[in-house]
């Protein structure tokens, strides 16, 4: 809800997707769509979706930030609770 709310008093479009797409349908949506940046979870139901995005990053050449949400982010993303803590 955070990341929805402050989203949105940027002006910046939302794209929810379902935390069950994999590389594949990933793929379609930042072909489509190029994000800036990506919000996920760590681990969901025993599945890490930082290497899902490393992954779809390298098939698709489309680079958002990504933040991790409720877990530690990949070197090259931040987390959520360091987006919190800073305050900006």
């Amino acid at each position: 809800m955070v990341a929805a709310v402050a989203i949105q008093s940027l002006g910046a479009v939302i794209n929810p997707l379902l935390p069950n797409y994999r590389a594949h349908e990933l793929a379609g949506v930042f072909g489509t769509a190029r994000p800036a940046v990506v919000f996920t979870p760590g681990v969901y139901r025993g599945f890490d979706h930082r290497p899902l995005i490393a992954e779809v990053v390298a098939r698709t050449g489309v680079s958002p930030l990504h933040v991790v949400v409720g877990d530690s982010a990949p070197s090259d993303g931040l987390s959520m609770d360091d987006l919190l803590r800073d305050g900006a």
